[in-house]
């Protein structure tokens, strides 16, 4: 199995004096068709979205990962742990930030006074301002978990949960090339292309859900859903219609312990 380093960042809210909850996480890549899946008995519905795949005990945890340790194909992403106190919400971040711009100027031809046509002459030339950006935002790709835990007298745990994975898919052009219309030596006119204006804007896929459980010590919560493949769209073709998303040939499952810390 391999594993994949990721920029963690961990916000805690434990003081030693409270009780004190303590979150391990294990999140794992498989490919779609591996026989791994049904070794482990993991079944997803490619329709569902991310979806609660139930309780595991100790054993049965251990069993699921001892036959992912053995598969080809299978990527161990993440094993991040944190800790807060009783009733307080905390986060797991590993992402990296994705820098997109957002409202352009748009493409022009240099000195054309605004709305007006331009014919070229045999041999001419002009000078063309593709689009510029002038304002951009940041979306970070990745995954994030938030948690926040009940501490019950059984010493179980109520723990609301809320994982989110967010990948790239790709980039669809919005832009249109900057035209002119050309004469030749006859004076026949036509029809073309100063220069391109490409305006890129990237595809996201966000997998996320909302869930509740009851943990018993030991037990172990499994989440998992399809998630695509990055850069599956045409970076440079012109944008019709509707973006298609990437075919997802990925599983993520999240297998999440939450424990009562020192016990």
């Amino acid at each position: 199995m391999k594993m994949l380093l990721f920029t963690l960042l961990a916000v805690t809210a434990a003081h030693a004096a409270d009780p004190q909850i303590t979150l391990n996480a294990k999140v794992l890549s498989i490919p779609a068709r591996s026989p791994a899946l049904l070794s482990a008995g993991l079944v997803i519905d490619p329709a569902g979205g991310m979806q609660n795949l139930g309780l595991l005990s100790p054993e049965r945890a251990k069993a699921v990962i001892e036959v992912l340790n053995s598969a080809k194909g299978v990527e161990l992403l993440s094993t991040p742990t944190v800790t807060t106190k009783d009733q307080h919400r905390a986060t797991i971040e590993m992402v990296r930030e994705f820098i997109y711009p957002t409202e352009f100027d748009p493409g022009t031809i240099k000195n054309l006074p605004e709305g007006k046509p331009i014919t070229l002459k045999p041999g001419e030339t002009v000078t063309a301002i593709p689009a510029t950006p002038t304002a951009f935002e940041m979306r970070p790709l990745g995954i994030r978990i938030e948690f926040q835990p009940t501490l019950l007298a059984d010493g179980s745990i109520d723990l609301v949960l809320a994982p989110e994975l967010v990948s790239f898919e790709g980039l669809v052009n919005f832009g249109k090339p900057i035209q002119a219309v050309s004469a030749d030596e006859e004076g026949n006119l036509r029809q073309a292309t100063v220069a391109e204006s490409n305006i890129q804007q990237p595809v996201f896929q966000s997998l996320k859900t909302t869930t509740t459980v009851n943990l018993q010590p030991g037990q172990c919560l499994l989440l998992g859903g399809l998630a695509g493949g990055p850069n599956k769209l045409p970076l440079d073709k012109p944008f019709q219609g509707q973006p298609q998303p990437a075919k997802p040939d990925q599983l993520i499952f999240f297998m999440i312990e939450a424990k009562i810390s020192g016990k």
